[in-house]
């Protein structure tokens, strides 16, 4: 088990790593349209914070970190990356 699907098992996630990054990234993309990455998120401190209490509110996971919730974008986005490189 990874290190970020032990961090996610910790705060109380049962799912996939691979649908909390998917659930992740929809979030992303209705909360925050006035970004067009998870990487320009994190150049706006508040807003980053409001996303991940956003987050964690959408999983009912109090516990979530800030950097998990982040991480799971970013992951997202190396995720697609790869496959389109495969295909």
């Amino acid at each position: 088990m990874s290190s970020f699907k032990k961090s996610l098992v910790a705060a109380g996630f049962t799912g996939e790593t691979e649908q909390f990054y998917a659930t992740v990234a929809d979030l992303f993309q209705t909360q925050c349209p006035e970004f067009k990455t998870g990487e320009q998120l994190t150049r706006f401190p508040r807003q980053a914070l409001r996303f991940c209490e956003i987050a964690r509110a959408h999983f009912n996971l109090p516990d979530l970190a800030d950097n998990i919730v982040l991480g799971g974008l970013e992951n997202r986005r190396k995720q697609i990356s790869r496959l389109a490189r495969t295909a």
